[in-house]
């Protein structure tokens, strides 16, 4: 948990440096209790689970990545508190490599000419070679690449990024044309004030989007992890942080640096988790409570560029300007309204930590009525789940 606060107060000083240090502070202060005043971001945090993990490494890898970019002597270490954000779970290598690339995307436009490519080998080098020795290790330890549960749940990653990938390739049209842009510009720092100049890539976006769209409807079913994903982001409240964050981007219309761009990468891999690696055990939400830090994170960020109102509006108010402050002001509302019913919900009907697996309570009742009928002092359950049946040691799970 400190190294979470810690992360996230250097992310965002990195975000938005002509802040007073006690502002960013205050600011860390309000992402601490909007993170654990979410109700299942608190429970798995503190579950005892991998969570608390994850969520600080998260917030570590974006800000070591930032203060690399900054100071390139650090960016071995940057890449190597990535590589232990990609090993807090076998699967996490998904969400460290994009981070990876894009910082080395930055390294590449920032460097002088002949000074990218080791720069790049200082970044990269480092974590490929520390992620295939561990990767090494468990091969030869467990004889497999791939986890026991994975095969249990019959789990094919490979299967559902084939079905997804069907059906949003055409979002690789706009992307490559906005990486163009960049290139061409020399600066991957794109605010809304640069792409809004290029109609072209609003027309491609567009139709990239109404071709996702019949895809999708033409694959009917088929999509794996959507339901799960949709009570996911219900759960952790990820639709009105989305709704909060995109708000106040319409009110400081911020220009994309480097710790915003590895943020966006980190929650566009996380929203896609689910729908590649399927639902985790115990409750959809587990394995993604890292994706509320850069979100949390992203919306703060934009929060500290805010300016008194006449500066954000301007001397001249125009009718776009009004449209964009109504729009922003609606999203600002309905973020309030969607965070206290979130939490009224949760608070209802769920109790925290890990008393969310739907079988509990049955397998307990069996307990009880297999120590009343035995006399046994304690029953052994095979289960293959931890969670509260575990952490209650009032069986022994096998």
């Amino acid at each position: 948990t400190m190294v979470l606060g810690a992360s996230v107060y250097a992310l965002l000083r990195m975000a938005v440096p002509r802040r007073r240090p006690v502002t960013t502070a205050l600011v860390t202060l309000a992402v601490a209790a909007a993170l654990f005043g979410t109700y299942a971001f608190f429970g798995w945090h503190s579950s005892g689970m991998e969570n608390s993990i994850t969520n600080a490494l998260a917030a570590a890898a974006v800000a070591a990545l930032a203060f690399g970019l900054r100071r390139p002597g650090f960016l071995p270490l940057a890449g190597i508190v990535v590589v232990a954000f990609a090993l807090s779970r076998v699967e996490f290598a998904f969400h460290a490599a994009p981070l990876l690339v894009v910082a080395a995307a930055f390294v590449v436009v920032r460097s002088p000419a002949g000074e990218r490519w080791r720069r790049v080998a200082l970044l990269v080098a480092p974590a490929v070679a520390l992620w295939l020795a561990v990767i090494a290790v468990r091969v030869w330890y467990f004889d497999d690449l791939f986890p026991n549960t994975a095969e249990a749940q019959g789990i094919s990653p490979a299967h559902n990024l084939r079905l997804w990938a069907e059906v949003a390739w055409p979002l690789l049209l706009p992307a490559g044309y906005a990486v163009f842009l960049a290139l061409r510009r020399r600066r991957l720092e794109i605010g809304v004030d640069v792409l809004k100049r290029s109609r072209a890539l609003a027309v491609v976006a567009a139709v990239s989007l109404v071709g996702v769209a019949l895809l999708a409807w033409r694959a009917d079913d088929q999509l794996p992890g959507l339901d799960p994903l949709v009570d996911a982001m219900f759960d952790l409240g990820l639709y009105w942080w989305a709704g909060l964050a995109v708000g106040l981007a319409l009110l400081v219309r911020p220009r994309l640096g480097a710790v915003e761009v590895l943020l966006l990468t980190l929650i566009a891999t996380g929203a896609c988790h689910i729908l590649v690696f399927g639902a985790a055990r115990l409750a959809e939400e587990r394995v993604i409570t890292f994706v509320l830090v850069p979100l949390v994170c992203l919306a703060a960020a934009f929060a500290l560029r805010l300016e008194p109102l006449p500066a954000l509006v301007g001397s001249a108010p125009t009718a776009v300007t009004t449209l964009r402050g109504l729009a922003a002001a609606v999203l600002l509302l309905g973020s309030i309204a969607g965070a206290i019913a979130t939490h009224r919900t949760w608070a209802s009907r769920q109790v925290l930590c890990c008393d969310v697996s739907p079988v509990t309570k049955p397998v307990m009742a069996q307990v009880a009525a297999v120590e009343r009928r035995t006399g046994l002092p304690v029953v052994s359950v095979a289960n293959p789940d931890l969670g509260l049946i575990s952490i209650q040691k009032r069986v022994n799970v096998t």
